[in-house]
């Protein structure tokens, strides 16, 4: 009989260690946003939900036995930034990318996806620009029509208002200008007069109190507001201070408690639809907001629960599938409906959602709900 040399034994042991070791290289996902700067906020909610999801799914054994790791790059609001790091991302192996919380993000990083083939799964890009194609962009928020639709619905069936002026900031133009379009075609079609519409971008200083007494001349009775938290904060500071009693209504690019804090009273009335409720009692989101709180020393807002939920869908994809970027691409590609925190969403072939849209009025410094919609089933 042979005897086997230590040699031999040594070589086999080494070979199953690597083995091992190979086998248990984290899954990288790829997290691009704005991290810094005045319009940071949802770019740094949603970090720290994805974050959070992948410390809750790495804790819980991770994906078929192998890790995830979340690799977080600042776009710093600007487009050479978020191509630069998108492309460093995938030269780095990630399976896929997220973040991209604003529109213009997605609208920029779509031509590096599509000829490198790695899915944009993105938490919050709304705009419409990108609906219906067969693509490597998903998404977990509808479309932003099923926002201001029911948001001009509410304005003119509840509150008789029949003038509207909007007021978008073309630097996020793929989400703002048809945000404001959305919103008056609906809000002109129920019969309501639209009166002025007026662009600005929010990296070249605008002078909000002359915009506003701009705005003023047309004598609207209801003002749409497309602008980040922080813009529209200094808006609608602009719009009390010149003691002009006009609806404010908004979307969900605001709607987060960066708005409730630098508008101050200001906010008092203004309405904001949004795909995430905060009075949630569903044991999956308190459980979540617990855990939010006690890693961050802060609520979650919509983008931490929308970011959460997108790191959790595409971990259950992972482990039906491939982690390959293009096993993935496919198997995003299918319609499903999967459980958020609070509802349940339903995804098209498409990478298009659809989910329970709520409207809140800010009433004593707090966001109140007035109205729950749910969409239409197909």
């Amino acid at each position: 009989m042979k005897t086997i040399r230590p040699v031999f034994l040594f070589g086999l042991l080494w070979l199953s260690l690597l083995s091992a070791c190979v086998e248990k290289t984290p899954i990288q996902i790829g997290y691009v946003s704005e991290l810094s700067g005045k319009n940071a906020g949802i770019g740094v909610l949603g970090r720290n939900g994805a974050q959070l999801a992948v410390d809750g799914i790495n804790a819980a054994g991770g994906v078929k036995g192998r890790s995830l790791e979340l690799l977080a790059r600042d776009s710093q609001g600007q487009e050479d930034a978020l191509k630069s790091a998108d492309q460093e991302l995938i030269n780095a192996g990630v399976v896929a990318l997220t973040g991209h919380m604003a529109s213009w993000e997605s609208i920029a990083a779509l031509p590096l996806i599509e000829t490198q083939k790695v899915s944009l799964f993105s938490p919050t890009t709304s705009t419409p620009l990108l609906s219906g194609k067969q693509d490597y962009f998903f998404r977990l928020i509808p479309v932003n029509t099923a926002q201001v639709e029911p948001l001009a619905d509410y304005a003119f069936e509840q509150l008789h208002l029949h003038r509207a002026a909007a007021l978008y900031d073309r630097d996020n133009q793929a989400f703002a200008q048809t945000c404001a379009e959305g919103f008056l075609v609906r809000f002109t079609a129920l019969g309501a007069e639209q009166v002025a519409v007026m662009p600005f971008s929010s990296s070249a200083a605008p002078d909000y109190q002359q915009i506003v007494a701009d705005l003023r001349q047309s004598n609207p009775d209801v003002l749409l507001i497309v602008a980040s938290a922080m813009n529209t904060a200094l808006i609608a500071q602009q719009v009390r201070l010149s003691n002009w009693s006009v609806q404010m209504v908004s979307t969900n690019w605001a709607y987060t408690d960066e708005f409730l804090q630098n508008a101050g009273r200001a906010a008092e009335g203004t309405l904001f639809p949004s795909h995430f409720n905060p009075g949630c009692q569903t044991p999956a989101y308190l459980d979540f907001k617990q855990k939010y709180e006690s890693a961050y020393g802060q609520p979650p807002g919509f983008a931490a629960v929308l970011s959460y939920e997108t790191i959790k869908v595409l971990a259950d994809v992972l482990a039906q599938g491939g982690d390959r970027p293009a096993d993935l691409a496919q198997a995003l590609a299918s319609s499903r409906q999967v459980n958020g925190l609070c509802d349940k969403i339903t995804l098209d072939a498409f990478g298009d959602a659809q989910r329970s849209l709520y409207l809140f009025r800010v009433m004593d410094g707090r966001y109140q709900l007035v109205q729950t919609i749910e969409p239409l089933q197909p």
